[in-house]
């Protein structure tokens, strides 16, 4: 039991202290290291269930701002959670951008708010152009917004759980083919491993985050 409590804060808020070096050697033999590392990949995932959960704040309040505004800060409270890590933060950022370009204005291209997260965070610190973290986060996010919709048309299930399964596949696959020119440059190896465990390791992990941030209001209300 402490093993699998030891794995769920390491997938879920970043914290690999109570990980064996056995299962961190696991992880890293089979390429899915970056699972056990909070990134833009999760935060994404949390993003993408709290849109899609908190869909009656917009029918009850009549307006996208109510969503818009619980996801911001929930996300920002994810990233306290997180002890602001710089990954986190910067994520946490792109998709806040992400969330306030479709209250503003939802027929706008995710490119667009992504973008301009970029340029936010580069006015902010320009330095931050160099740092590979930075570069490997908006190069996968960027994949998403742009490779995962040409996925959809290619193939679209409708029924569940394969519509959700190919989805969550679509996602990993995208954001690894448009990072793996950066990792083949700054790593000197191809990502096949990675690619083939995210396959069937981001479908588990989008519902363990899943189960994760509806969990957290019950934690927080003394229910266990």
């Amino acid at each position: 039991r402490d093993e699998e409590v030891s794995l769920l804060k390491a997938v879920c808020l970043g914290d690999r202290s109570g990980l064996s070096d056995e299962m961190k050697g696991n992880y890293s033999g089979a390429g899915g290291m970056h699972l056990l590392a909070v990134s833009g990949l999760h935060v994404g995932l949390i993003w993408w269930v709290l849109h899609h959960a908190l869909f009656w704040l917009v029918r009850i309040g009549g307006s996208e701002a109510w969503r818009a505004g619980a996801v911001l800060l929930i996300l920002w409270g994810y990233a306290y959670l997180t002890g602001f890590s710089s990954s986190v933060c910067r994520s946490v950022t792109m998709f806040s951008f992400v969330t306030l370009g479709r209250m503003i204005n939802q027929k706008s291209h995710p490119v667009n708010a992504i973008l301009v997260s970029a340029m936010f965070l580069l006015v902010v610190t320009p330095q931050r152009l160099f740092e590979v973290g930075f570069q490997l986060s908006y190069a996968a996010i960027l994949g998403i917004a742009t490779l995962y919709p040409v996925l959809g048309m290619v193939l679209h299930p409708v029924k569940f759980p394969w519509k959700w399964l190919w989805g969550a596949a679509g996602v990993s696959f995208s954001a690894q083919l448009s990072t793996a020119p950066l990792v083949i440059y700054y790593f000197n190896q191809i990502p096949l491993y990675a690619i083939v465990t995210s396959l069937w390791a981001i479908p588990l992990l989008s519902l363990m985050i899943t189960l994760f941030v509806m969990s957290v209001p019950l934690v927080l209300c003394g229910i266990s």
